[in-house]
């Protein structure tokens, strides 16, 4: 019986990480990118040079890119929110407020260098590395993987950390509309056995993240978009 059991244990055990490993293939695919060459070079590409993992999801939205860009601009901790849903912005990332559903002009302008918050302050930031009005807008980040807080790079060991890079560029779309793609380039600076969980859990992290994301500034830039539209006719 005990051998009946051992066996039973073994292949659940094997379905299991067969079910990880498909996963993680079908989410490291990326989001969206059907009949997309999401290898293509995207700005962005060069502030992580020697990336563990990039990945690139899409979606198309009816909108131009001169109306999407203020939602991306405005993104962040403390500005517009990530346009996540409401229970992930108050209960996963903990930092008491929500994305809001509507473009502030007082968070239309960052610049190069600019510190944008991902989490309560003191903790995970992102510096902007690139702003390319209707086009690009490149964030960057070092954190530590289980506090957030930045590492000390300065010293000669810094500690554990994950180095990343993310880019969020809208492309001109037939019918008036915008492609936007996010771009995650990232590599793990961490033990080996840690280096190969995140291996396979960065991927879908991502993907719903992105997903998330995604949806929620198609939403918001075709609704206002549709509004501004019905405004201008009426």
């Amino acid at each position: 019986m005990k051998k009946i059991f051992r066996a039973v244990g073994y292949v659940l055990g094997l379905l299991l990480i067969g079910g990880l490993i498909r996963l993680r293939w079908i989410t490291g695919r990326g989001w969206g990118v059907e009949g997309i060459d999401r290898h293509k070079d995207l700005p962005g590409d060069d502030v992580i040079l020697r990336p563990h993992e990039v990945l690139t999801h899409a979606i198309r939205i009816d909108a131009p890119p001169d109306e999407v860009w203020p939602w991306i601009v405005q993104m962040g901790v403390e500005r517009a929110g990530w346009y996540t849903p409401r229970w992930i912005d108050k209960y996963l990332w903990r930092v008491g407020t929500i994305s809001i559903d509507r473009i502030d002009p007082e968070l239309q302008s960052l610049e190069v260098g600019q510190r944008i918050q991902d989490g309560p302050k003191g903790t995970a930031d992102f510096e902007v590395r690139d702003v390319q009005e209707n086009r690009a807008l490149v964030l960057h980040s070092r954190r530590h993987p289980r506090t957030g807080v930045p590492p000390d790079m300065s010293s000669p060991d810094p500690g554990p950390y994950l180095d990343f890079s993310w880019s969020f560029v809208l492309e001109e779309a037939p019918g008036n509309s915008t492609l936007l793609l996010i771009r995650t380039r990232g590599a793990a600076h961490v033990p080996w056995l840690i280096q190969r969980l995140a291996w396979v859990v960065w991927p879908m992290l991502d993907f719903a993240m992105a997903r998330w994301m995604l949806l929620g500034i198609k939403d918001r830039a075709e609704n206002e978009s549709a509004a501004t539209n019905m405004h201008g006719r009426s």
